[in-house]
């Protein structure tokens, strides 16, 4: 399965240290690092817009973090796309 991943931070977005980066487990209070869960290879390829009727789309899937609640959580992303 293949994976897109992007650094939040600007000091950290080469791929020498992409393996240390610290992933949340899923149902536990700890992460461990990408390279104990992943095989990590770069793949470059030219961006695309994605289109459904015409509209511009981008579509993200993601899990809340424990203790977050998702319909919260989606209401705030609602807020900052609608600006």
């Amino acid at each position: 399965m293949s994976v897109v991943l992007k650094a939040d931070r600007a000091d950290q977005n080469g791929f020498a240290t992409l393996p240390d980066e610290y992933i949340p487990v899923m149902g536990g209070a700890s992460a461990v690092p990408l390279h104990q869960m992943a095989t990590i290879r770069p793949d470059f390829t030219d961006g695309a817009i994605v289109r459904r009727n015409g509209v511009r789309t981008i579509s993200v899937v993601a899990e809340p973090m424990r203790g977050e609640n998702a319909d919260r959580l989606a209401e705030q992303i609602n807020e900052r796309v609608s600006k």
